[in-house]
């Protein structure tokens, strides 16, 4: 029996820069390099000619010696009066893509739950005003916030598109606001946002236009919910270097207000005993190393965050100890009268040699080698188990279905009212080549029983998790740490190589195996409301966390084609074929035979979602490769993905 409980988490679309290509280096284990992106501003803006010796920088209240030292000078932002008033011309905007990678990114982030709809209107018109006005720069998307979090621009290097984008868009009605000891859904979105972003370096800028921007303290009498879910996304802010810009969308209603200042504001991981809870804007800015700006023109203020990226200096150092645990780090600066802006924390990630792993292939900690070696309690290694099939989103980057299975051996279990209730905490985290955090994600599970008998059933079945990530291509380490009981966590570790492509080139996804599938947008109780499903010809499938299985089991295979024509009154006609392979006698067992799937396009659509079932019921036990290959009846632009899997006897794979 398996117990399916899956957690809810919020889908946007990814934030990355296509421009970005990921290291294929190896991990390493021995150091990692830490860098601080710092910001440094006066009376007249930006600061330059800073040297290393200018600069002072503390890991929990420690000072620490600055191993590496740049200073980054993108593109300035013209302000109104001096500004180009034409848009850039396409030769323009061609030559700033093909420039050197852009060293900072900056995210649009309206949040039309918690704005008036006059508001929002104001937001967009003035922000499309501004934005017309300047050159080509760093990339730049839009996304906006109600009933989801969701994309209205992605990234490009030009200011017009972005502001053509808004000029079309309409505000929308918000929603209710949320009652006392619900979490506000900025948090999740921040949080959301924060995860995207951390495959990408240096700096990022998050401009969060809203008419409130909450902070919750743990002693509310509305309960301490909100405030974790609060500092849950700080940490995840920092952790992916992204500074928060809160504008409040009313614009001018008083005398104008820039401050990152908030000398009483609580710190991330401490009891802000001081500091009320409320619409605080200053200390989302504070706590991220942005700038909060009130009673002020939208779009000035937003010319005044770009210019930001102006200029910024780069501290490297190696930190004394990677215990796992989010420091807290604190920038000085010799230089009288100026602002200092930089993240206030990291999360210092444990080093673990994966070189010796095999991409693609989930095992325990305690089967990887390192000195950090643990296992799930009570749980036999072929029992715990995760995958992490991608499917592409667009240039370079992918989204992530992370997908675990384990027993949760070890869960206690306290009454609650009439019901048993017991909790299991996930930490995620997604590690880079370089050994630095892509993105980090926390969830704490609440289980709960009618009774005693249901609980102690539940410790001792399967236990099916799901998150979303979304990365740019590269290589990256996906560790699962788990905690059950009173024990440290224990951990699930992954190779992932995610490989490049590029939007306007035919291509296919990566592949994953589901045993369960249901009619499309049935929404079964439990079920992950914001995980973007794999669907295909009316169909969702769960994706597994193993591609280890029985005989007897009824195993579908998902992948995704794509192919720009699609979208053209023209398109190419498409075709499908698969193959199983032997891997011990290279023998091919299964052939398809190249198929058309004309039937799983949608028109218009420039992704076709596939789906079939693998007939495992006629291969005998043992080891083997499945191969997807897509392409044009015409035989061109012929592209190959493949996975292994096994097969055992019997109605069970464990």
């Amino acid at each position: 029996m398996r117990i399916a409980l899956h957690n809810v988490v919020w889908v946007g679309i990814v934030l990355a820069i296509a421009a970005i290509a990921q290291d294929k280096s190896t991990f390493h284990s021995d150091t990692r390099l830490v860098e601080v992106e710092v910001v440094v501003r006066d009376g007249k803006g930006p600061v330059e000619g800073l040297t290393q010796e200018d600069f002072q920088l503390f890991d929990n209240g420690k000072p620490q010696k600055i191993g590496a030292f740049s200073v980054i000078q993108s593109k300035g932002v013209v302000f109104p009066g001096t500004a180009a008033k034409s848009a850039p011309t396409p030769a323009a905007v061609a030559s700033a893509e093909r420039a050197e990678p852009p060293v900072s990114a900056t995210v649009l982030f309206i949040n039309r739950f918690a704005t008036a709809f006059s508001d929002q209107v104001q937001v967009q018109k003035r922000v499309a005003e501004v934005l017309h006005t300047l050159p080509p720069r760093e990339p730049i998307a839009v996304y906006v916030l109600n009933q989801s979090l969701r994309i209205v621009t992605d990234f490009t290097v030009d200011p017009a598109r972005i502001a053509k984008a808004l000029d079309a868009a309409w505000g929308e009605s918000p929603q209710h606001l949320f009652y006392c000891g619900d979490i506000p859904p900025a948090y999740p979105a921040l949080e959301k946002m924060a995860n995207e972003l951390g495959s990408l370096p240096g700096r990022k800028n998050l401009l969060w236009f809203a008419s409130s921007f909450p902070v919750s303290k743990p002693d509310d009498f509305c309960g301490p919910l909100p405030y974790f879910a609060m500092i849950r996304a700080l940490k995840a802010l920092n952790a992916a270097n992204v500074a928060v810009y809160p504008i409040a969308a009313r614009g001018v209603f008083g005398p104008p207000a820039y401050s990152a200042d908030r000398s009483n504001a609580p710190r991330i991981g401490r009891n802000p005993s001081q500091g009320p809870s409320g619409i605080d804007g200053m200390y989302w800015a504070h706590e991220t190393g942005g700038t909060a700006a009130q009673n002020t023109d939208v779009g000035f203020a937003a010319l005044r965050a770009l210019d930001d990226s102006q200029v910024t200096y780069t501290l490297g150092f190696y930190p004394e100890t990677l215990d796992g645990n989010y420091h807290e780090l604190k920038v000085k600066v010799d230089r009288k009268g100026v602002d200092v802006r930089s993240r206030v924390g990291y999360l210092a990630s444990l080093p673990v040699d994966l070189s010796a792993m095999v991409t693609g292939s989930a095992v325990p900690i305690d089967s990887a080698p390192g000195p950090h070696a643990t296992a799930l309690p009570g749980v036999a290694a072929e029992r715990a188990t995760m995958q992490a099939p991608w499917f592409y989103t667009g240039t370079d980057r992918a989204r992530i279905h992370l997908s675990a299975e384990f027993v949760p051996t070890g869960v206690t279990f306290q009454k609650k009212g009439n019901k048993s209730r017991g909790q299991i905490d996930i930490v995620g985290t997604t590690i880079r080549a370089d050994g630095g955090p892509a993105a980090q994600f926390e969830e704490a599970l609440n289980v709960d029983f009618e009774n005693q008998e249901q609980a102690e059933a539940f410790v001792k079945a399967q236990f099916h998790y799901e998150h979303e990530l979304l990365l740019l291509a590269g290589n990256y380490a996906v560790q699962l740490a788990v905690t059950t009981g009173k024990g440290p966590p224990q951990k699930l570790v992954l190779l992932l190589t995610i490989e490049p492509w590029h939007e306007s080139a035919f291509g296919i996804g990566g592949i994953a195996f589901s045993t369960e599938a249901r009619e499309a947008g049935s929404d079964p109780a439990g079920s992950p409301r914001f995980v973007t499903p794999l669907a295909a010809a009316g169909k969702e499938f769960l994706p597994g966390a193993t591609n280890r299985f029985a005989q007897a089991e009824h195993v579908y295979f998902y992948t995704e084609i794509y192919e720009p024509s699609l979208a053209s009154p023209t398109p190419a006609s498409l075709t499908l074929e698969y193959r199983v392979v032997d891997r011990t006698s290279g023998e091919v067992k299964q052939d398809s035979g190249m198929a058309g799937v004309a039937g799983y396009v949608h028109p218009g659509n420039s992704v076709v979602p596939f789906a079939t079932t693998l007939p495992v019921t006629k291969l005998a036990p043992g080891s083997y490769r499945l191969e997807v290959r897509a392409g044009h009846s015409s035989g061109a632009d012929r592209v190959t993905r493949d996975v292994d899997f096994e097969i055992v006897a019997g109605d069970a794979a464990n």
